[in-house]
């Protein structure tokens, strides 16, 4: 890594081998050899018409229906979402001899063979099983050197990520949070994961469409914890986080990153935490700050409901919800895959069904998947979707796409 966490300069690649898996693109086309038409491709070449499908599905069945007529179709979707998505068309257009080309995007190919971890794949490059244990001295070593590290630091902040859920140390955060004063922020698929009625609760850190203040909290501090993170090109908004390394200690399930320096393997968060919790002193400083510059206001949910954020819009209206403590919380942005909410709403909420799911679902995604929401509403189910746009959208969108925009790399 470079000196800069989630940014477009960190994770070289120590080699020319390409072993990640690629994942982007974004739309859909079926043509012949010479094309007349065209799906979301909007300023395609002059001559092509423009025909729009909901899903990836769809295309490919588009596509097995112009291969009927013409002879060959051709459709183009995104990596692994709409890959597998398309899996079922393109199947059955090769039962029925049918002459379908599938075209799959992937990432952009500066990403090949780096570190980096990105949206619409697993986020998994370590498939083996072993029983994990701590390191007795190994766990010594990294309390020893992080407690020296934040106990110099004169506004330090603590971020938690989405692996606290899988290395089930959720508890172990608040109560460090809570012994020492810290000021504790989310990253954004970690909503929920941390109770937002806690007194030193900040918002969610997402780079330049984080909630009111945070940000401004999280980058001006001298040091950072960031617990259980990933920093993908989603999370870190098109690799823009505006973060240094040697200010960051990062903790993930089975290891632990002290800044530049050393990196302590076969360490387990949840022991990592409670042994360092005896080692700090009490440090308030970036709360107070915090305290100052920001009161809380506007949207809060029962304790009763649940919420279900569908990829895209909805990430960010639901992130300005103050969420209290008992009030569920699901989104995907890992995988991103757009329409899966609606269905997700169907089987949580009949999970749980003494409790209000509320939906939110941008208008694109409702169109994918809306014939879930025809079961929903006749299996008599207690949910309420909110159909909506937001711009911070836009802001992480361009940002997104001028990473994923890049030039070639030739190599």
């Amino acid at each position: 890594m470079d000196t800069v966490i989630g940014s477009l300069d960190s994770c070289k690649p120590s080699n020319n081998n390409t072993g990640n898996p690629p994942q982007n693109g974004t739309s859909s086309i079926q043509d012949t050899h010479c094309p007349s038409h065209a799906i979301g491709l909007p300023e395609a070449t002059l001559g092509l018409n423009n025909i729009g499908c909901c899903d990836e599905l769809n295309a490919g069945y588009v596509a097995d229906g112009y291969a009927r007529s013409r002879g060959v179709g051709a459709c183009v979707v995104t990596f692994t979402v709409g890959g597998l998505s398309i899996i079922n068309a393109t199947a059955e257009a090769y039962s029925e001899n049918l002459l379908v080309i599938c075209i799959v995007g992937g990432p952009n190919t500066n990403d090949y063979g780096t570190n980096r971890i990105l949206h619409h794949t697993i986020g998994l490059p370590d498939f083996s099983q072993e029983l994990r244990l701590s390191n007795k001295m190994g766990l010594e070593a990294a309390v020893e050197a992080t407690a020296a590290f934040l106990n110099k630091a004169v506004k330090p902040v603590i971020v938690g990520g989405s692996k606290l859920r899988v290395a089930k140390a959720c508890d172990a955060l608040v109560e460090f949070a809570d012994a020492y004063g810290y000021p504790l922020a989310v990253m954004p698929s970690a909503k929920e994961l941390v109770p937002e009625h806690h007194p030193h609760f900040i918002g969610t850190y997402w780079g330049a469409v984080s909630t009111p203040f945070c940000s401004e909290i999280v980058e001006s501090a001298d040091a950072y914890i960031f617990v259980g993170p990933i920093f993908n090109d989603y999370s870190s908004v098109g690799y823009s986080l505006l973060l240094e390394k040697e200010k960051a200690i990062i903790v993930q399930p089975h290891r632990v990153v002290v800044a530049s320096g050393p990196a302590f393997g076969c360490v387990l968060m949840k022991d990592f935490l409670p042994a360092l919790a005896k080692r700090l002193h009490r440090n308030t400083t970036a709360s107070e700050n915090y305290s100052r510059i920001y009161s809380s206001e506007g949207l809060h949910n029962d304790k009763d409901t649940a919420v279900i954020a569908e990829t895209g819009d909805s990430w960010f209206n639901c992130q300005k919800r103050k969420l209290p403590q008992g009030c569920g919380y699901e989104f995907q942005m890992q995988y991103g895959s757009i329409g899966w909410s609606v269905g997700a709403t169907l089987s949580y909420a009949q999970s749980v069904p003494d409790k209000p799911v509320i939906a939110c679902i941008g208008d694109g995604s409702f169109q994918r998947s809306y014939y879930v929401h025809v079961e929903t509403v006749l299996g008599n189910i207690r949910c309420i979707k909110l159909i909506e746009f937001r711009e911070e959208l836009l802001e992480w969108g361009s940002r997104i796409s001028a990473a994923n925009a890049r030039p070639p790399n030739p190599q």
